[in-house]
């Protein structure tokens, strides 16, 4: 792989960034500048949980080894696309059989009907605490207001350090991610269940100062009592918040 990919990097060293996608971690940290750290996107829930496997697990790599490339920052969705044709993009139908006649994996699909902003919110909100590559990958034309703002927000937003899972070992899938910015923090709570859930964090506990927090998001102010954040969280959402 290394006699591969060596003559590519000498040719455009100085002149163009590597995005290694399947990139081979043990083929090394020189040949590449960022690396694809996540499995392929699409807008559907089970993919956005499944990605944040991989997002928690190799959190530590980003800026250490390379840069992590989380996948695209989707923003496209039933309630944030104004999109007729975003169902029928379905290519992975070449993986189709002769004798498939009803193929029905979900994945040939690039748009699930089981999202919505809640659920683009939470995509974009861990590619943004991952402080990985933030790449879009829409028709920008055919997002409507709240996709096009969704857009605005994560691209426009303060780059920080990389987020830390800090329940990574405890569950499937991370519910408590921390990022340090500058002049403060940001706080990710997730619900991965189909249920509503009430999640707790203790400020003091990871050496946040008590204070109200910004709602990243909605731009509304939370109220933090008693130094602890209490948020009751519809299914398959999450909640952003900023400490300054």
């Amino acid at each position: 792989m290394r006699r591969l990919l060596s003559p590519v990097r000498e040719a455009t060293r100085n002149r163009a960034e590597i995005l290694g996608c399947n990139y081979p971690f043990f083929t090394g940290t020189d040949l590449a500048d960022a690396v694809r750290t996540g499995g392929d996107i699409h807008a559907g829930w089970g993919e956005i949980s499944a990605n944040s496997i991989n997002i928690a697990a190799r959190y530590w790599m980003n800026r250490t080894l390379f840069q992590c490339d989380p996948d695209f920052a989707l923003c496209r969705s039933p309630e944030t696309a104004d999109d007729p044709e975003m169902f029928d993009l379905r290519p992975v139908l070449v993986y189709s059989m002769p004798d498939d006649r009803e193929p029905g994996d979900r994945n040939r699909a690039l748009v699930g009907r089981d999202i919505g902003r809640s659920q683009i919110e939470v995509l974009l909100s861990l590619i943004l605490v991952s402080a990985g590559s933030i790449n879009l990958s829409d028709r920008m034309t055919r997002l409507n207001e709240e996709g096009l703002e969704l857009a605005r927000k994560v691209v426009s937003a303060e780059p920080g350090e990389t987020a830390v899972p800090l329940d990574l070992f405890e569950q499937e899938h991370a519910r408590f991610w921390l990022q340090k910015i500058p002049g403060g923090h940001r706080l990710l709570l997730v619900n991965w269940e189909n249920e509503p859930q009430e999640l707790a964090f203790d400020l003091k506990r990871h050496g946040l100062p008590p204070g109200d927090a910004v709602d990243f998001w909605r731009g509304r102010r939370i109220g933090c009592r008693g130094g602890r954040v209490e948020a009751l969280l519809p299914p398959r959402s999450c909640l952003l918040l900023e400490f300054r």
